[in-house]
């Protein structure tokens, strides 16, 4: 048997990662899905949120992106495919994969569908009159030499940081 993979799925708000992660993980006799932002609320006491960003905030995402890689660790070496979906850094990502020995089963997609896509694709956000992140300050993502926002290089469409891949 081929080693099974942790699949993790980054992009914006209603770009489907929760809909592709279940559909890659349903090819598999065994899938667990971890949730990076259902981690992170798991915090009962002190949650810092994405309005008014704070160093804490900035904190508890990371705790939740290594929480997310301790969990993938614990099933995929149990026989289980893995896809890790959130709104992640990929950077983040790696480091955390790599602390717990996954880096090189990552297979890692950043999610770009068409703006008009995003706004009714999804039952959580078609019905929406607004813009739920409106005024959401957010760190911007790390970036180096060729390396987008995204954390995908520039100049190379259909290839990202690190073995990502932008679709």
């Amino acid at each position: 048997m081929s080693p099974l993979p942790v699949v993790v799925l980054t992009g914006q708000l209603a770009a489907g990662k929760s809909t592709v992660a279940r559909a890659v993980l349903d090819r598999f006799p065994l899938g667990y899905l971890v949730d990076v932002d259902a981690v992170r609320e798991q915090v009962t006491s002190g949650l810092a949120g994405p309005l008014g960003w704070t160093e804490e905030t900035s904190r508890q995402f990371r705790l939740a992106v290594e929480g997310a890689a301790a969990l993938a660790a614990v099933y995929q070496p149990a026989g289980f495919a893995v896809a890790v979906e959130g709104a992640v850094d990929p950077v983040e990502v790696d480091l955390a994969l790599e602390a717990v020995g996954l880096l090189g089963r990552r297979v890692g997609v950043v999610l770009q569908p068409p703006p008009d896509a995003c706004s009714t694709s999804s039952g959580r956000t078609k019905n929406r009159t607004s813009d739920p992140l409106e005024g959401v300050r957010r760190p911007p993502l790390r970036r180096g030499p060729g390396v987008a926002s995204s954390g995908c290089r520039t100049g190379t469409p259909r290839r990202c940081r690190r073995g990502w891949r932008r679709t």
